[in-house]
């Protein structure tokens, strides 16, 4: 963050994960009106000494700083009178009796270059398309495929009030019984957009995960990168896939930022290829007929012939 500050690093992507903010707590009963009182000199304990002694020259405070290595929250009362420190939620500062009076910053899981790769246009254009890459994760771990069907009459009205990322996917039922509609639309929504749709005169609604599209992109050869951070505390708690993603899996799973931007890179410089098994499942089916298998029919599988 100082190196941003100093423009020695260039802000390419703010991936929006981890989300945190760096804020001053104090213990409730210091506080005057949810604020210091004035007139006295403080100890100050936080693991970011410099962005802290900022903080503290822009609102004329007479404080020490002093270093702690983990566990700033059972400072106060006796080794230090507040803290600064990271907090996602503040349940542990609650917890330890302290309150909230002032935030520094926000701060999230961010991807960051080199002023001289930047300005670099050869180098820019990978670092560039990356960064799509590793949005286009992030967008899709928001995002459900809703689908539905809906009359003749209602087609327009319906697709003027679907939220999607550009316009809605319509394809016409068959003997003219009105049209299929198929959007990509933020998954918090979908409660309330149900209703809606129904009042509006749609039907037969489906709402999925993005997961049929690894069957898309094998059948197509396309490249995928899993990015599954809790793929281990799933498998643990589950009876796990019904495909064994990690050894016939289409791509490789990664369960980190570091290890999805590995992946993403590894793909940019020498391509991926869609691992043969999982190619070759979701190529066939069960009945003897010639390879072809719709992702319904792939799906129905992987969930044991449901």
């Amino acid at each position: 963050l100082d190196l941003y500050r100093l423009g020695s690093v260039q802000e390419v992507l703010d991936l929006g994960l981890d989300p945190v903010r760096l804020v001053a707590a104090a213990p409730r009963e210091l506080l005057l009106g949810g604020a210091l009182p004035a007139g006295r000199s403080w100890l100050v304990a936080s693991e970011y000494e410099s962005l802290t002694r900022q903080w503290i020259a822009r609102n004329g405070l007479t404080a020490d700083v002093v270093r702690s290595y983990g566990a700033t929250e059972v400072f106060p009362p006796e080794d230090a009178d507040f803290i600064v420190d990271n907090t996602a939620s503040g349940s542990t500062l609650v917890a330890n009796g302290l309150e909230i009076f002032d935030t520094l910053l926000h701060s999230s899981t961010r991807l960051w270059a080199h002023p001289a790769c930047w300005a670099d246009p050869a180098r820019r254009e990978r670092i560039e398309h990356l960064a799509m890459l590793l949005r286009s994760v992030v967008d899709a771990r928001s995002r459900v495929i809703l689908e539905l069907n809906v009359g003749a009459n209602d087609l327009e009205r319906m697709v003027a009030i679907l939220p999607c990322m550009k316009v809605p996917t319509v394809a016409p039922l068959h003997g003219g019984h009105g049209f299929a509609v198929k959007v990509a639309v933020q998954r918090k929504l979908v409660p309330e957009l149900i209703p809606v749709i129904r009042r509006n005169g749609g039907s037969d609604i489906l709402v999925t995960d993005f997961s049929p599209v690894m069957v898309d992109f094998a059948q197509a050869e396309r490249p995928v990168v899993i990015f599954a951070p809790h793929f281990d505390m799933f498998v643990a708690r589950t009876k796990g896939t019904y495909v064994d993603l990690e050894e016939a899996g289409p791509g490789p799973i990664t369960r980190t930022m570091s290890e999805l931007i590995a992946a993403m890179t590894a793909l940019l410089d020498h391509g991926l290829q869609v691992a043969e098994p999982y190619r070759e499942r979701s190529n066939r089916l069960g009945d003897g007929l010639p390879p072809v298998m719709s992702p319904h029919g792939f799906v129905a599988e992987m969930l044991g012939g449901a």
